[in-house]
């Protein structure tokens, strides 16, 4: 499987989760994810375990994408601001 199909996946799980959470929409037992199937067991839904099973979603999604092509995180080195009391700043050397 690829990382956009599990990306993708990933995403159209996040969706309906979020739109349980925020207006109370269901999903049906065939659309919903083998994971969160304990929801629908309920008769009251859970708003705080929802979210926090929104998150854990959401950090799966993130793990998926693939990386950026023009990513400059080996070109930026922390040191320490111009700015009077600023502590430190990210700044680009290539």
């Amino acid at each position: 499987m690829s990382s956009s199909s599990t990306f993708d996946e990933t995403l159209s799980r996040l969706k309906y989760l979020e739109k349980w959470r925020e207006i109370a929409i269901r999903p049906r037992s065939n659309e919903c994810h083998e994971d969160d199937k304990e929801f629908l067991e309920k008769e009251i839904d859970d708003l705080n375990h929802l979210s926090q099973r929104c998150l854990e979603v959401r950090e799966e999604m993130n793990s998926d994408l693939p990386p950026h092509m023009l990513a400059f995180d080996e070109d930026l080195v922390v040191r320490k601001s111009a700015i009077v009391n600023a502590g430190d700043g990210l700044y680009y050397e290539p």
